[in-house]
C-alpha cells in the first residue's frame, strides 16, 4: 500500500541575533499563518504527524496538531541542512545554498553537505512511509531539506525553484516505504 507523505515547509522565521538557527523560533506573522493554515490541513485527513526537532517546525504544526488532536513525533532526520555554523550575510548564506545546489558534495568545513542532508532525510521519510502504510502522514520541516527531496526526486529541480518556495509550503510524495514519487500535480492553497 502506498503512504502520503505531505512535506511542509514551516511557516516565516526571523533570524535571531545571538541565537544559534535550530533555537530560532517563528515570527509573529509566522505564529499567525500556522493558525490559519489549520483549514486547508485538514482537508487531507493526517493520521500522524512528524516534524524537524526545531522549535519553528514544531511551532508551525502546533495549532493543526492540536485541532486534529494528534501527537507530533519529532525525527532528528527531519532537522534542517545546517550550512554553516556561524551567522553571515543573507548574500553569502544565498552564495552557500547555490553552490550546495550544483555540487551536492560541497559543504562548508562547519556544516553538512546537500547530498548527506538529502540522504538522511529520505531514509527516515522512508522509515515512517513503512511504519505508516497506507495512511497520510504531515512531516513539517525546513526549506533545504526539502528541497533536498524534491531535487531527488526531479534532478531539474534547481536553487532557482527553491528560491521561489514559499513560507509555509506544502508538497506531497506518494511512497511504498522504498521510493517516493512527488505528486507536482497537487496543490493546497497555504497563501494567508
Amino acid at each position: 500500500m502506498k503512504t502520503a507523505i505531505y512535506l511542509m515547509r514551516h511557516a516565516q522565521t526571523i533570524p535571531q541575533d545571538g541565537v544559534d538557527n535550530k533555537d530560532w523560533g517563528l515570527s509573529k506573522e509566522g505564529i499567525h499563518q500556522s493558525a490559519m493554515a489549520v483549514p486547508a490541513l485538514q482537508k487531507l485527513n493526517i493520521h500522524a504527524i512528524y516534524s524537524s526537532p526545531y522549535p519553528r517546525a514544531i511551532e508551525c504544526i502546533t495549532p493543526f496538531a492540536e485541532n486534529a488532536e494528534l501527537d507530533i513525533y519529532t525525527h532528528d532526520g527531519f532537522k534542517d541542512l545546517s550550512v554553516i555554523e556561524k551567522t553571515v550575510a543573507p548574500t553569502e548564506f544565498q552564495a552557500l545554498v547555490q553552490k550546495m545546489f550544483t555540487d551536492k558534495t560541497f559543504a562548508d568545513p562547519t556544516g553538512e553537505s546537500f547530498d548527506s542532508c538529502q540522504k538522511r532525510f529520505i531514509k527516515a521519510m522512508n522509515d515512517v512511509a513503512k511504519r505508516h502504510e497506507g495512511q497520510n502522514v504531515l512531516i513539517c520541516s525546513h526549506g533545504m531539506p526539502i528541497g533536498s527531496v524534491l531535487q531527488a526526486a526531479d534532478p531539474a529541480y534547481s536553487y532557482n525553484d527553491w528560491s521561489r518556495m514559499k513560507m509555509p509550503h506544502i508538497f506531497r510524495f506518494v511512497s511504498d516505504g522504498t521510493d517516493g514519487i512527488w505528486d507536482k500535480d497537487f496543490k493546497l492553497d497555504l497563501s494567508l
